[in-house]
């Protein structure tokens, strides 16, 4: 990547950013991200969807596998450390057994309240499959930190698209886990953090928006904000501190909010009749939100030659912290994440090893102390 195309590439990102935080608050809010797009002169440029398409063809030859085998199974070798360690709780939430795991970690006193950091799952996914991608085990006797791994009641969140909506309140049941951990493992109610991948970003930025009351922070892994969540969030209760990871190689949350054309995005529940914003509109609904007035982007340190870099993007003004990474030539992972093998990263794209998403929301949200 040389360091022409590095530059393009932030111009692009911060003009995109700042023309959208800065955009006039006239029409519906679709009515504005669709004036926006068009108000962009993008015939010079390709596609993500045309650049991706001749490597996951060649993927999907590749495995002699369905893609759904594929996913479901790709991190289904050994269970997760924390997993095996954690308490597996099973209770009724509108009439439904639901579960999830919770760690404290070793040096836990009954008479403290700790802070929490839950970890939504993907699409297709689960606590195990969480864990084993994110295991918080060592971290949460680091920091002394409580870990804990919802899931979800079908193959991805009820997470405000109309194509998950299932009539079970994943809202209801994540308040539940909440409220559960403050009267039964020790947990401060003040500071219930939340993150997630994918259909779990997604469902963290529904929680950022209905139930910003209960949760102290919100991280936002590989989600574009999708359009039929926008009315659900005209008018959060609180606005809370929160980080959002993007990468523009991403399969199947494209960096530009055009429709994937990867195998895997094809198995997802209402493929191709959902609208999503793009990741810089993501952001500038964020930053709208929070009244930010200006974004300020550093290209951080190349550590690991792994193919990509990383732009923060520090959003100033604003009424709670926002914080965005883009991570350049990354894909439809967690930052910092477990490598993957060559045939999963054709699929999914490049995880990048130049910053981790754990320790900078263990910074961002006073967990490391």
């Amino acid at each position: 990547m040389t360091q022409k195309t590095l530059s393009v590439l932030m111009l692009l990102i911060v003009s995109s950013v700042v023309c959208s935080v800065t955009f006039a608050q006239t029409g519906t809010l679709r009515e504005r991200f669709q004036a926006q797009r068009l108000s962009s002169d993008v015939s010079d440029q390709t596609s993500i969807k045309a650049r991706f398409a001749d490597r996951l063809n060649s993927a999907n030859k590749t495995q002699d596998r369905s893609s759904g085998e594929f996913l479901s199974n790709r991190n289904a070798n050994a269970e997760s450390l924390i997993i095996s360690n954690s308490e597996k709780v099973v209770f009724q939430s509108e009439g439904i057994e639901r579960v999830y795991y919770v760690y404290r970690p070793e040096s836990f006193r009954a008479d403290e309240k700790l802070p929490v950091l839950m970890l939504l799952h993907g699409g297709k996914g689960n606590a195990s499959v969480m864990a084993q991608t994110v295991d918080l085990y060592e971290e949460a006797n680091q920091y002394g930190f409580i870990a804990v791994y919802p899931e979800s009641n079908a193959v991805e969140w009820n997470d405000g698209r109309s194509s998950t909506e299932t009539g079970v309140s994943d809202v209801v049941y994540l308040e539940a886990v909440a409220n559960q951990l403050v009267d039964q493992w020790g947990a401060a109610a003040n500071e219930i953090y939340v993150a997630g991948i994918s259909s779990g970003g997604n469902m963290t930025q529904k929680l950022a928006c209905i139930s910003s009351n209960v949760f102290a922070g919100f991280g936002v892994i590989a989600s574009n904000m999708a359009e039929n969540l926008l009315n659900q969030c005209e008018t959060p209760q609180t606005l809370k501190p929160m980080l959002l990871f993007y990468g523009t190689e991403d399969p199947l949350m494209t960096f530009d909010g055009e429709e994937s054309e990867s195998p895997l995005a094809s198995m997802a529940k209402g493929y191709g009749e959902e609208n999503r914003l793009s990741a810089p509109e993501s952001m500038a609904f964020w930053a709208r939100k929070k009244s930010c007035t200006s974004v300020k982007a550093t290209l951080l340190p190349d550590i690991a030659d792994d193919g990509t870099r990383v732009a923060q993007l520090d959003f100033i003004g604003c009424q709670t912290p926002l914080r965005g990474f883009v991570v350049i030539g990354g894909g439809h992972n967690w930052p910092g994440g477990k490598n993957s093998n060559a045939v999963i990263e054709k699929l999914v794209g490049k995880t990048t090893q130049d910053i981790s998403a754990n320790q900078i929301m263990f910074d961002y949200f006073g967990l490391a102390r």
